[in-house]
Protein backbone atom coordinates (compact mmCIF):
# COMPACT_ATOMS: atom_id res chain seq x y z
CA UNK A 1 0.00 0.00 0.00
CA UNK A 2 2.78 2.39 0.30
CA UNK A 3 2.77 3.76 -3.75
CA UNK A 4 -0.75 3.39 -4.11
CA UNK A 5 -1.83 6.33 -2.33
CA UNK A 6 0.83 8.76 -4.19
CA UNK A 7 0.23 6.74 -7.71
CA UNK A 8 -3.40 7.39 -7.57
CA UNK A 9 -2.90 11.30 -6.35
CA UNK A 10 -0.12 11.39 -9.07
CA UNK A 11 -2.60 9.95 -11.61
CA UNK A 12 -5.56 12.39 -10.82
CA UNK A 13 -3.16 15.53 -11.04
CA UNK A 14 -2.27 14.48 -14.10
CA UNK A 15 -6.07 14.12 -15.52
CA UNK A 16 -6.41 17.64 -13.75
CA UNK A 17 -4.27 19.24 -15.24
CA UNK A 18 -5.38 18.09 -18.59
CA UNK A 19 -8.79 18.45 -18.19
CA UNK A 20 -8.02 22.01 -16.55
CA UNK A 21 -6.48 23.15 -19.61
CA UNK A 22 -9.33 22.13 -22.08
CA UNK A 23 -11.80 23.73 -19.54
CA UNK A 24 -9.84 27.50 -19.29
CA UNK A 25 -11.98 30.10 -19.60
CA UNK A 26 -11.89 31.89 -23.16
CA UNK A 27 -13.58 34.86 -24.52
CA UNK A 28 -15.58 33.61 -27.43
CA UNK A 29 -18.56 35.96 -28.86
CA UNK A 30 -20.64 33.29 -30.54
CA UNK A 31 -21.40 31.79 -27.07
CA UNK A 32 -22.31 35.07 -25.46
CA UNK A 33 -19.02 35.36 -23.42
CA UNK A 34 -17.59 39.47 -24.10
CA UNK A 35 -15.48 40.74 -22.59
CA UNK A 36 -17.74 42.39 -20.26
CA UNK A 37 -19.34 38.95 -19.37
CA UNK A 38 -15.23 37.98 -18.39
CA UNK A 39 -14.69 40.39 -16.36
CA UNK A 40 -18.02 40.24 -14.26
CA UNK A 41 -17.08 36.19 -14.26
CA UNK A 42 -13.97 37.30 -12.83
CA UNK A 43 -15.03 39.58 -10.40
CA UNK A 44 -17.34 36.91 -8.74
CA UNK A 45 -15.09 33.95 -8.75
CA UNK A 46 -12.11 36.62 -7.34
CA UNK A 47 -14.55 37.21 -4.38
CA UNK A 48 -15.70 33.19 -4.01
CA UNK A 49 -11.98 31.83 -4.19
CA UNK A 50 -11.02 33.94 -1.72
CA UNK A 51 -14.24 33.35 0.89
CA UNK A 52 -14.39 30.07 0.37
CA UNK A 53 -10.87 29.85 0.75
CA UNK A 54 -11.43 30.30 4.33
CA UNK A 55 -14.02 27.49 4.98
CA UNK A 56 -11.39 25.15 3.29
CA UNK A 57 -8.58 26.22 5.11
CA UNK A 58 -9.97 25.17 8.99
CA UNK A 59 -12.50 22.39 7.71
CA UNK A 60 -10.09 19.64 7.99
CA UNK A 61 -8.98 20.67 10.97
CA UNK A 62 -12.23 21.09 13.57
CA UNK A 63 -12.50 17.53 14.45
CA UNK A 64 -8.36 17.10 15.23
CA UNK A 65 -8.92 20.73 16.80
CA UNK A 66 -11.52 19.34 19.30
CA UNK A 67 -9.45 16.22 20.10
CA UNK A 68 -6.52 18.16 21.18
CA UNK A 69 -8.43 20.20 23.31
CA UNK A 70 -9.49 16.30 25.12
CA UNK A 71 -12.92 16.01 24.14
CA UNK A 72 -14.34 12.56 23.40
CA UNK A 73 -15.58 11.48 19.83
CA UNK A 74 -18.80 11.46 21.46
CA UNK A 75 -18.33 15.13 22.79
CA UNK A 76 -17.28 16.04 19.13
CA UNK A 77 -19.98 14.66 17.52
CA UNK A 78 -22.24 16.48 20.18
CA UNK A 79 -20.19 19.80 18.80
CA UNK A 80 -20.55 18.97 14.82
CA UNK A 81 -24.84 18.62 15.64
CA UNK A 82 -24.51 21.72 16.90
CA UNK A 83 -23.06 23.30 13.28
CA UNK A 84 -25.37 21.29 11.88
CA UNK A 85 -28.52 22.27 13.84
CA UNK A 86 -27.54 26.01 13.91
CA UNK A 87 -27.09 25.74 10.25
CA UNK A 88 -31.30 23.89 10.26
CA UNK A 89 -32.56 25.81 13.15
CA UNK A 90 -31.15 29.62 12.42
CA UNK A 91 -29.12 29.47 9.35
CA UNK A 92 -32.14 28.92 7.19
CA UNK A 93 -33.90 32.11 8.51
CA UNK A 94 -30.90 34.29 8.45
CA UNK A 95 -29.14 33.05 5.26
CA UNK A 96 -33.27 33.58 3.86
CA UNK A 97 -32.93 37.07 5.12
CA UNK A 98 -30.68 37.78 1.80
CA UNK A 99 -33.54 38.39 0.24
CA UNK A 100 -34.52 41.41 1.78
CA UNK A 101 -31.58 42.79 3.64
CA UNK A 102 -29.57 42.41 0.16
CA UNK A 103 -27.15 39.32 -1.33
CA UNK A 104 -24.00 41.67 -1.09
CA UNK A 105 -24.65 42.11 2.86
CA UNK A 106 -25.56 38.65 3.36
CA UNK A 107 -22.05 37.87 2.06
CA UNK A 108 -20.20 40.54 4.44
CA UNK A 109 -22.53 38.46 7.63
CA UNK A 110 -21.05 35.46 6.28
CA UNK A 111 -17.34 36.88 6.84
CA UNK A 112 -17.96 38.51 9.74
CA UNK A 113 -19.82 35.70 11.98
CA UNK A 114 -17.66 33.23 10.30
CA UNK A 115 -14.64 35.26 11.76
CA UNK A 116 -16.15 34.89 15.15
CA UNK A 117 -16.67 31.43 14.98
CA UNK A 118 -12.81 31.16 13.63
CA UNK A 119 -11.91 33.11 17.03
CA UNK A 120 -13.71 30.76 19.67
CA UNK A 121 -11.81 28.03 18.38
CA UNK A 122 -8.66 29.70 19.93
CA UNK A 123 -10.67 28.64 23.73
CA UNK A 124 -10.61 25.50 24.94
CA UNK A 125 -14.34 25.85 27.07
CA UNK A 126 -17.08 23.61 25.63
CA UNK A 127 -19.51 26.85 25.50
CA UNK A 128 -17.46 29.50 23.98
CA UNK A 129 -17.21 26.17 21.14
CA UNK A 130 -20.82 26.15 20.95
CA UNK A 131 -20.85 29.46 19.97
CA UNK A 132 -18.95 29.44 17.65
CA UNK A 133 -20.43 26.10 15.79
CA UNK A 134 -23.69 28.41 16.05
CA UNK A 135 -22.44 31.20 14.05
CA UNK A 136 -20.38 28.66 12.05
CA UNK A 137 -23.70 26.83 11.14
CA UNK A 138 -24.92 29.70 10.16
CA UNK A 139 -22.37 31.08 7.69
CA UNK A 140 -22.52 27.99 6.09
CA UNK A 141 -26.15 28.50 5.07
CA UNK A 142 -24.46 32.02 3.71
CA UNK A 143 -22.11 30.73 1.68
CA UNK A 144 -23.99 28.21 0.22
CA UNK A 145 -26.72 30.52 -0.75
CA UNK A 146 -25.94 34.49 -0.66
CA UNK A 147 -23.22 34.36 -3.04
CA UNK A 148 -24.85 31.79 -5.50
CA UNK A 149 -28.14 34.24 -5.39
CA UNK A 150 -26.12 36.96 -6.31
CA UNK A 151 -24.53 35.68 -8.47
CA UNK A 152 -27.84 34.51 -10.73
CA UNK A 153 -29.09 37.69 -9.90
CA UNK A 154 -26.18 39.71 -11.55
CA UNK A 155 -25.93 37.54 -14.27
CA UNK A 156 -29.53 37.17 -15.70
CA UNK A 157 -31.24 40.33 -14.15
CA UNK A 158 -28.94 43.30 -13.94
CA UNK A 159 -26.33 42.37 -16.73
CA UNK A 160 -28.88 40.11 -19.28
CA UNK A 161 -26.47 37.48 -19.97
CA UNK A 162 -27.22 34.33 -21.79
CA UNK A 163 -28.67 31.36 -20.31
CA UNK A 164 -26.05 29.03 -21.47
CA UNK A 165 -23.31 31.27 -19.58
CA UNK A 166 -25.02 30.29 -16.12
CA UNK A 167 -24.35 26.57 -16.66
CA UNK A 168 -20.71 28.10 -17.84
CA UNK A 169 -20.34 30.33 -14.34
CA UNK A 170 -21.51 27.55 -12.00
CA UNK A 171 -18.66 24.77 -13.34
CA UNK A 172 -16.23 27.42 -13.20
CA UNK A 173 -17.61 28.33 -10.06
CA UNK A 174 -16.82 24.96 -8.40
CA UNK A 175 -13.64 23.60 -10.92
CA UNK A 176 -12.23 27.14 -8.57
CA UNK A 177 -13.88 25.98 -5.34
CA UNK A 178 -11.97 22.31 -5.59
CA UNK A 179 -8.82 24.50 -6.70
CA UNK A 180 -8.73 25.79 -3.71
CA UNK A 181 -9.39 23.03 -1.79
CA UNK A 182 -5.95 21.23 -3.13
CA UNK A 183 -4.21 24.62 -2.52
CA UNK A 184 -5.53 24.95 1.41
CA UNK A 185 -5.03 21.18 1.92
CA UNK A 186 -1.49 21.29 0.99
CA UNK A 187 -0.79 24.47 3.09
CA UNK A 188 -2.87 24.01 6.04
CA UNK A 189 -0.38 20.61 7.08
CA UNK A 190 2.80 23.13 6.96
CA UNK A 191 0.96 26.07 9.27
CA UNK A 192 -0.38 23.76 11.34
CA UNK A 193 3.22 22.11 12.05
CA UNK A 194 4.44 25.56 12.16
CA UNK A 195 4.36 26.20 15.63
CA UNK A 196 3.54 24.06 18.76
CA UNK A 197 0.18 24.47 20.32
CA UNK A 198 0.44 26.51 23.34
CA UNK A 199 -1.84 27.57 26.31
CA UNK A 200 -1.06 31.23 26.85
CA UNK A 201 -3.39 32.90 29.14
CA UNK A 202 -5.87 30.06 31.28
CA UNK A 203 -7.82 28.23 27.96
CA UNK A 204 -6.97 30.92 25.45
CA UNK A 205 -4.48 28.50 22.92
CA UNK A 206 -1.99 29.77 19.84
CA UNK A 207 -0.71 28.00 17.45
CA UNK A 208 -0.71 24.22 16.05
CA UNK A 209 -3.77 23.33 14.44
CA UNK A 210 -5.19 27.62 15.15
CA UNK A 211 -2.83 28.23 12.78
CA UNK A 212 -4.97 27.35 9.56
CA UNK A 213 -8.48 29.12 11.33
CA UNK A 214 -6.44 32.22 11.96
CA UNK A 215 -5.45 31.88 7.75
CA UNK A 216 -9.45 31.85 7.37
CA UNK A 217 -9.70 35.15 9.46
CA UNK A 218 -6.88 36.83 7.32
CA UNK A 219 -8.82 35.39 4.07
CA UNK A 220 -12.47 36.60 5.42
CA UNK A 221 -11.11 40.20 6.25
CA UNK A 222 -9.68 40.34 2.36
CA UNK A 223 -12.79 38.57 0.69
CA UNK A 224 -14.99 41.24 3.26
CA UNK A 225 -12.88 44.06 1.72
CA UNK A 226 -13.05 42.87 -2.13
CA UNK A 227 -17.05 42.33 -1.84
CA UNK A 228 -17.32 45.94 -0.31
CA UNK A 229 -15.51 47.86 -2.83
CA UNK A 230 -16.43 45.55 -6.12
CA UNK A 231 -19.69 44.13 -5.90
CA UNK A 232 -23.10 45.84 -6.42
CA UNK A 233 -26.28 45.15 -4.02
CA UNK A 234 -29.27 43.19 -5.75
CA UNK A 235 -32.59 42.08 -3.73
CA UNK A 236 -35.25 40.23 -3.65
CA UNK A 237 -39.21 40.59 -3.65
CA UNK A 238 -39.51 41.26 0.47
CA UNK A 239 -37.85 44.71 1.46
CA UNK A 240 -39.37 44.26 5.52
CA UNK A 241 -39.15 41.58 8.02
CA UNK A 242 -43.09 40.93 7.98
CA UNK A 243 -42.40 40.47 4.18
CA UNK A 244 -39.83 38.00 4.72
CA UNK A 245 -41.47 35.83 7.14
CA UNK A 246 -44.37 35.42 4.62
CA UNK A 247 -41.48 34.84 2.00
CA UNK A 248 -40.78 32.16 3.83
CA UNK A 249 -44.66 31.09 3.99
CA UNK A 250 -44.74 31.56 0.30
CA UNK A 251 -41.48 29.63 -0.30
CA UNK A 252 -42.77 26.96 1.45
CA UNK A 253 -45.79 26.56 -0.18
CA UNK A 254 -44.39 26.75 -3.57
CA UNK A 255 -42.12 24.19 -3.37
CA UNK A 256 -45.08 22.02 -1.50
CA UNK A 257 -46.72 22.65 -4.77
CA UNK A 258 -44.29 22.74 -7.01
CA UNK A 259 -43.28 19.07 -8.60
CA UNK A 260 -39.73 20.27 -9.99
CA UNK A 261 -38.82 22.33 -7.29
CA UNK A 262 -40.13 19.03 -4.86
CA UNK A 263 -38.29 16.85 -6.60
CA UNK A 264 -35.24 19.11 -6.80
CA UNK A 265 -35.61 19.52 -2.46
CA UNK A 266 -35.63 16.02 -2.25
CA UNK A 267 -32.54 15.22 -4.37
CA UNK A 268 -30.41 18.09 -2.48
CA UNK A 269 -31.51 16.37 0.73
CA UNK A 270 -30.90 13.01 0.23
CA UNK A 271 -27.60 13.86 -2.03
CA UNK A 272 -26.12 16.31 0.46
CA UNK A 273 -26.75 14.74 3.31
CA UNK A 274 -24.67 11.63 2.48
CA UNK A 275 -21.97 14.01 1.31
CA UNK A 276 -21.80 15.28 5.03
CA UNK A 277 -22.02 12.33 6.29
CA UNK A 278 -19.62 10.82 4.04
CA UNK A 279 -16.73 13.54 5.32
CA UNK A 280 -17.27 12.59 9.00
CA UNK A 281 -17.06 9.20 8.77
CA UNK A 282 -14.30 8.25 5.76
CA UNK A 283 -11.12 8.37 7.29
CA UNK A 284 -11.69 5.13 9.73
CA UNK A 285 -12.71 2.98 6.81
CA UNK A 286 -9.54 3.77 5.39
CA UNK A 287 -7.72 3.44 8.57
CA UNK A 288 -8.66 -1.06 9.11
CA UNK A 289 -4.89 -1.41 9.61
CA UNK A 290 -1.59 -0.45 11.82
CA UNK A 291 -0.18 1.19 9.43
CA UNK A 292 -1.67 5.11 9.41
CA UNK A 293 -2.41 6.17 5.53
CA UNK A 294 -1.81 9.68 4.43
CA UNK A 295 -4.63 11.30 5.15
CA UNK A 296 -3.73 14.43 3.48
CA UNK A 297 -2.48 12.82 0.35
CA UNK A 298 -5.99 11.22 0.45
CA UNK A 299 -8.04 14.34 0.83
CA UNK A 300 -6.05 16.00 -1.91
CA UNK A 301 -6.98 13.34 -4.18
CA UNK A 302 -10.88 13.78 -3.12
CA UNK A 303 -10.23 17.44 -4.11
CA UNK A 304 -8.60 16.41 -7.79
CA UNK A 305 -11.58 13.72 -8.32
CA UNK A 306 -13.76 16.87 -7.44
CA UNK A 307 -12.23 19.06 -9.95
CA UNK A 308 -12.13 16.68 -12.37
CA UNK A 309 -15.83 15.97 -12.33
CA UNK A 310 -16.58 19.73 -12.68
CA UNK A 311 -14.10 20.30 -15.72
CA UNK A 312 -16.06 16.83 -17.06
CA UNK A 313 -19.42 18.77 -15.95
CA UNK A 314 -18.36 21.68 -18.31
CA UNK A 315 -16.78 19.87 -21.36
CA UNK A 316 -19.26 17.85 -22.13
CA UNK A 317 -22.01 20.65 -20.99
CA UNK A 318 -23.58 19.62 -24.29
CA UNK A 319 -25.58 17.04 -22.21
CA UNK A 320 -28.77 18.49 -21.21
CA UNK A 321 -28.71 19.64 -16.99
CA UNK A 322 -30.71 16.68 -15.95
CA UNK A 323 -29.30 13.87 -17.33
CA UNK A 324 -26.07 15.27 -16.26
CA UNK A 325 -27.87 15.51 -12.93
CA UNK A 326 -29.01 11.63 -13.38
CA UNK A 327 -26.10 10.15 -14.12
CA UNK A 328 -23.69 11.51 -11.46
CA UNK A 329 -26.42 11.23 -8.00
CA UNK A 330 -26.72 7.10 -9.66
CA UNK A 331 -22.93 7.32 -10.17
CA UNK A 332 -22.53 8.36 -6.48
CA UNK A 333 -24.05 4.85 -5.36
CA UNK A 334 -21.14 3.58 -5.17
CA UNK A 335 -21.23 3.88 -1.62
CA UNK A 336 -22.42 0.37 -2.03
CA UNK A 337 -19.02 -1.13 -1.74
CA UNK A 338 -18.39 0.75 1.99
CA UNK A 339 -21.66 -0.29 3.19
CA UNK A 340 -22.58 -3.83 1.73
CA UNK A 341 -19.56 -5.36 0.27
CA UNK A 342 -17.62 -4.75 4.16
CA UNK A 343 -14.59 -2.77 5.46
CA UNK A 344 -11.13 -4.30 6.12
CA UNK A 345 -7.58 -3.54 5.58
CA UNK A 346 -7.87 -5.73 2.68
CA UNK A 347 -10.48 -4.06 1.36
CA UNK A 348 -8.88 -0.56 1.73
CA UNK A 349 -8.12 -0.11 -1.48
CA UNK A 350 -11.17 -0.69 -3.31
CA UNK A 351 -13.20 1.47 -1.02
CA UNK A 352 -10.58 4.13 -1.60
CA UNK A 353 -11.50 3.60 -5.28
CA UNK A 354 -15.06 4.12 -4.63
CA UNK A 355 -14.89 7.47 -2.46
CA UNK A 356 -12.89 8.62 -5.28
CA UNK A 357 -15.70 8.00 -7.94
CA UNK A 358 -18.38 9.45 -5.46
CA UNK A 359 -15.69 12.96 -5.41
CA UNK A 360 -15.72 12.58 -9.07
CA UNK A 361 -19.91 12.57 -8.55
CA UNK A 362 -20.00 15.45 -6.76
CA UNK A 363 -17.80 17.19 -9.00
CA UNK A 364 -20.74 16.48 -11.59
CA UNK A 365 -23.40 17.11 -9.20
CA UNK A 366 -22.68 20.45 -8.12
CA UNK A 367 -22.90 22.34 -11.68
CA UNK A 368 -25.69 20.78 -12.76
CA UNK A 369 -27.91 21.10 -9.29
CA UNK A 370 -26.77 24.75 -9.36
CA UNK A 371 -28.52 25.36 -13.04
CA UNK A 372 -31.31 23.22 -11.95
CA UNK A 373 -31.79 25.74 -9.07
CA UNK A 374 -31.83 28.19 -11.24
CA UNK A 375 -34.00 27.40 -13.61
CA UNK A 376 -37.19 26.42 -11.52
CA UNK A 377 -36.59 28.82 -8.53
CA UNK A 378 -38.41 32.47 -9.00
CA UNK A 379 -35.82 35.58 -8.40
CA UNK A 380 -38.16 37.13 -5.88
CA UNK A 381 -37.21 34.22 -3.46
CA UNK A 382 -34.31 33.03 -4.21
CA UNK A 383 -32.35 32.75 -1.34
CA UNK A 384 -35.18 31.92 0.84
CA UNK A 385 -36.07 28.82 -1.12
CA UNK A 386 -32.55 28.05 -1.27
CA UNK A 387 -32.11 27.75 1.89
CA UNK A 388 -35.24 25.95 2.75
CA UNK A 389 -33.92 23.24 0.22
CA UNK A 390 -30.87 23.04 2.78
CA UNK A 391 -33.34 22.73 5.81
CA UNK A 392 -34.09 18.82 5.25
CA UNK A 393 -30.16 18.33 4.15
CA UNK A 394 -29.52 19.49 7.80
CA UNK A 395 -32.38 18.10 9.43
CA UNK A 396 -30.95 14.36 7.92
CA UNK A 397 -27.46 15.32 9.11
CA UNK A 398 -27.94 15.92 12.87
CA UNK A 399 -30.66 12.63 13.35
CA UNK A 400 -27.71 10.34 12.04
CA UNK A 401 -24.72 11.87 13.85
CA UNK A 402 -26.99 11.63 16.67
CA UNK A 403 -28.14 8.19 16.39
CA UNK A 404 -24.36 7.66 15.59
CA UNK A 405 -25.06 4.22 13.97
CA UNK A 406 -21.66 1.72 13.20
CA UNK A 407 -19.91 2.55 10.17
CA UNK A 408 -21.23 -0.61 8.05
CA UNK A 409 -25.03 0.84 9.04
CA UNK A 410 -23.92 4.24 8.13
CA UNK A 411 -22.88 3.53 4.48
CA UNK A 412 -25.67 0.87 4.29
CA UNK A 413 -27.91 4.05 4.74
CA UNK A 414 -25.87 6.80 2.91
CA UNK A 415 -25.58 4.18 -0.35
CA UNK A 416 -29.27 3.64 -0.15
CA UNK A 417 -30.28 7.92 0.18
CA UNK A 418 -27.50 8.15 -2.68
CA UNK A 419 -30.09 5.35 -4.62
CA UNK A 420 -33.20 7.39 -3.65
CA UNK A 421 -31.53 10.84 -4.93
CA UNK A 422 -30.95 9.11 -7.99
CA UNK A 423 -34.76 8.34 -9.09
CA UNK A 424 -35.59 11.30 -7.78
CA UNK A 425 -33.40 13.27 -10.35
CA UNK A 426 -34.15 10.59 -13.06
CA UNK A 427 -37.72 11.93 -12.75
CA UNK A 428 -36.95 15.20 -13.27
CA UNK A 429 -36.47 13.87 -16.96
CA UNK A 430 -39.78 12.93 -17.34
CA UNK A 431 -40.83 16.47 -16.75
CA UNK A 432 -41.14 18.98 -19.36
CA UNK A 433 -38.91 21.64 -19.65
CA UNK A 434 -39.26 25.10 -18.03
CA UNK A 435 -40.40 28.13 -19.96
CA UNK A 436 -37.66 30.00 -18.87
CA UNK A 437 -34.72 27.31 -19.72
CA UNK A 438 -31.19 28.27 -18.26
CA UNK A 439 -28.94 25.91 -20.01
CA UNK A 440 -25.52 24.64 -19.28
CA UNK A 441 -22.83 25.45 -21.74
CA UNK A 442 -19.11 24.46 -22.77
CA UNK A 443 -16.35 26.93 -20.89
CA UNK A 444 -15.60 27.56 -23.90
CA UNK A 445 -16.76 26.57 -27.79
CA UNK A 446 -13.10 26.29 -28.80
CA UNK A 447 -12.16 24.23 -26.74
CA UNK A 448 -13.44 20.67 -28.08
CA UNK A 449 -12.40 22.32 -31.69
CA UNK A 450 -8.42 22.79 -30.67
CA UNK A 451 -8.56 18.85 -29.09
Amino acid sequence: MELFYPITCGAALVVCLVLGWLTRPKVDSSTGATDAFSKFQMKYLIAWSICVAADWLQGPYVYALYESYGFTREENARLFVIGFGASFVFGTFVAGFADSIGRKRAVLLYCFLYIVSCMTKHFNSFPVLVLGRVTGGISTSLLFSAFESWLVSEHSVKHGFSGKLLGHNFSMMYFVNYLVAIVTGLVGDPMADAFKQTAIIGNFNVGGFLMPFDMAIISLLIGAAYVSMNWDENYGDAKGVMDQFKGFGTGTLMICTNLRMALCCITIALFESSMFIFVFNWTPVLHQGSEVPPFGMIFSTFMMACMIGASFSALFSNIPTKKMLCGATLGAAVMVVPGWVGMSEELCKYNFWAFVAFEFCVGIYFPAICTLKSECVPESHRSTIYNLFRAPMNLIVVVVLLANPDLMSTFKLVSTMLLLSGVTAAITLTLPEPVAKGESSPLQAGAAKEV
